[in-house]
């Protein structure tokens, strides 16, 4: 027993729930700890943590023998007012000090506390604060258990269902996939199974629907392979996107386009060349030849291809070959491959002889780099851009894809009005870079019709991101950013219509965008829809005559995560609502999202009472870390200026590059 024979006091309110408010006065003084609402107190606790923080554990493990929720309460309520400072706090953590708070949570008497405290740490903004998560994390399986155990302590279900979903919310999102094993130490499975549970709660708060939407929504979001073949899961997405609240809807897109890439094929351009030969000779002399056709064009171009490359095999002109392949190239996905060996045998033995040597080429494309350089020996601007073209062309086709955004933005930068730079920068910029690269190519002169194709199904699946971006990022007194977002995904629908409207009926990617007008339709629209989508009838319709196009001309359909989305929700529709519509009614009335900025108001005002109050100037009489903002009495003072104070070398680093300008350098002291 701590301190040798029991104190008479200790004895009585281990035996006596009454004497609640004697447990922390004794503790003070029987551990001899320095006053928590001065600095001067603090300082010296951090002297003495070693010694204070053993001789509380004592009496720790004593109220666990005992099972005196009292005396754990004690102990946790000094060592939670000790955690005002936050160097101190991260020295409690270190030594278990959650695991103590956890362990309250198995007292009526001490539960509410527990949770309240938990919920506090989940949200105080510290540098350590992620390792704090994951540890709440950890205990996920007994707050699971708390929420299944407890049903009718409502406020106990809705904080465990809060701490619950900030804690795994963080924890996922910083796992890769190779790490994704680790949900199931945490039993993920189950903890959704419960948020179903909690869902159809009778009049639940709108904090405790938001935050069960929000534990379901992140498997989807940072580990999708998760959920991939959960179909009730997918069902519940597919519900919510029926919800009032657009930034919910669009977090069920996405998180049902996450989904549907884990089994996606790539939408790569395949097509039977044999098979589309034999209908395009007879195409050639009927009406196909003038009205236009993507097919025929690929056709016409893959045959020049074939031309200019046999007739490069005899005279070895390399800029005209060149300038054939990069005007090829801007009307054409599709690069016709042979061997470059058996291309020079099919020519003329003659023409061939004329030749000191066979030229080096493996396939047909390693004549790109060769065709670009001597086209840059011309210097002019035309070859230039063609040269460029070659030259990114290559590399795309060789997977460099760095290489070819670099060259792309060099390109753009010479010549303003290179359509093909702007396009590779489409396909693999970053979302603002892709997204303005594709707006300013489809304003370029000489834009080719397949060039504008590409960069408007590039327009729409950057201006879609965007769009999900500002909505997701929004908190629920942010508007103004939430509707920049919805005229992101209304300009995405309306490139859709442009483009559905100027192509060919089997255009490539006739079949994505259509899928894209039926999941922006369904994102936008979601709530007004009827139950049937008899709506989106002439899209399904579109949707069929697509797929018999290009089944009719030997293009090969992928399954492509688009195509996967919308294929889910047509099937899917039906059974959602049957499963799902009142709750997603009750989420409606309470107006409950899928994601939470940890604000207090969105945490019905839980704030972290113990039976002692911070007092105000404990945190007046604390220093402020000049680079995690931590605040503490035992920061240390830079050499140099004297100025800054940090919690450690590692802050001290962290700020060095924004510090040194003003600072004459030194470690701190």
């Amino acid at each position: 027993m701590p301190h040798g024979h029991a104190h008479p006091l200790l004895e009585s309110f281990l035996s006596d729930q009454s004497r609640w408010g004697t447990v922390v006065p004794f503790l003070t003084n029987r551990v001899k700890i320095p006053d928590l609402s001065t600095r001067s107190g603090l300082r010296k606790t951090h002297s003495q943590i070693d010694r204070i923080y053993t001789e509380l554990d004592a009496f720790y493990q004593l109220g666990k023998a005992r099972n005196s929720p009292q005396l754990l309460a004690g102990v946790v309520s000094i060592l939670v007012k000790m955690c005002t400072d936050s160097i101190l706090k991260e020295k409690l953590f270190e030594k278990g000090f959650l695991d103590m708070i956890v362990d309250l949570l198995e007292h009526d008497l001490t539960r509410y506390m527990a949770l309240k405290i938990l919920l506090a740490f989940a949200h105080d903004g510290s540098r350590k604060q992620g390792d704090v998560l994951t540890k709440i994390a950890g205990h996920s399986r007994t707050l699971a258990r708390l929420i299944h155990n407890r049903p009718n302590e409502h406020n106990v279900v809705e904080l465990a269902v809060v701490v619950m979903a900030h804690a795994v919310r963080f924890f996922t999102s910083t796992l890769t996939p190779a790490a994704s094993h680790r949900l199931q130490e945490i039993g993920l499975h189950d903890l959704l199974q419960s948020m179903f549970a909690v869902l159809r709660r009778r009049n639940p708060s709108k904090s405790l629907l938001t935050h069960a939407l929000m534990l379901l929504i992140t498997p989807a979001q940072y580990l999708p392979a998760f959920c991939k073949d959960d179909t009730s899961m997918i069902e519940f997405f597919v519900a919510l996107l029926r919800a009032k609240d657009i930034s919910t809807r669009v977090a069920a897109l996405e998180g049902i386009l996450n989904i549907s890439e884990v089994h996606s094929e790539p939408d790569t351009y395949e097509v039977d060349l044999q098979h589309l030969t034999r209908i395009m000779k007879d195409a050639e002399s009927s009406a196909a030849a003038t009205t236009g056709s993507d097919s025929l064009d690929l056709y016409r171009l893959s045959n020049r291809y074939i031309e200019v490359m046999s007739r490069a095999a005899r005279d070895r002109d390399w800029s005209a070959l060149g300038r054939h392949i990069a005007d090829i190239v801007q009307r054409s996905p599709s690069v016709v491959e042979g061997s470059w060996s058996q291309l020079e045998e099919d020519v003329d033995a003659p023409a061939l002889a004329s030749h000191r040597s066979r030229a080096t080429f493996s396939v047909w494309s390693d004549a790109l780099p060769e065709c670009a350089r001597t086209l840059r020996q011309s210097g002019r601007s035309s070859d230039l851009d063609a040269a460029d073209i070659l030259d990114m062309k290559y590399m795309m086709l060789r997977g460099r894809i760095e290489e070819a955004i670099t060259m792309a933005r060099t390109a753009s930068s010479r010549s303003p009005d290179h359509v093909y730079a702007r396009y590779v920068i489409s396909l693999c910029g970053d979302t603002a870079e892709g997204l303005r690269a594709a707006e300013e190519g489809l304003k370029c002169p000489g834009v080719t019709p397949f060039l504008r194709k590409q960069m408007l199904w590039r327009a729409v699946e950057f201006g879609v991101y965007r769009g999900f971006e500002k909505i997701l990022s929004t908190s629920e007194t942010e508007d103004n950013q939430a509707q920049e977002g919805i005229v992101s995904l209304r300009q995405a629908l309306e490139n859709v219509n442009v483009f559905l409207a100027e192509a060919p009926s089997d255009a490539h990617l006739r079949l994505t965008m259509l899928g894209w007008k039926l999941l922006l339709v369904m994102t936008l629209r979601g709530p007004e829809l009827s139950d049937s989508l008899i709506e989106l009838t002439d899209i399904r319709q579109e949707i069929e005559a697509a797929i018999t196009t290009k089944r009719t001309f030997g293009y090969t359909i992928h399954k492509t995560r688009i195509h996967n989305a919308w294929n889910q929700i047509l099937q899917l529709n039906d059974a959602s609502l049957r499963e799902w519509g009142a709750i997603i009614h009750s989420c409606n009335q309470v107006e409950a999202r899928t994601h939470c900025s940890g604000a207090s108001v969105e945490h019905r005002g839980f704030a972290l009472v113990t039976d002692q109050e911070p007092l105000p100037e404990t945190y007046l009489g604390m220093q402020q870390c000049s680079w995690c903002g931590a605040l503490s009495v035992s920061l240390k003072k830079c050499k140099g200026c004297g100025s800054a104070r940090y919690c450690d070398i590692m802050c001290q680093r962290g700020h060095w590059t924004e510090h040194k300008q003003a600072c004459r350098g030194g470690p701190v002291e």
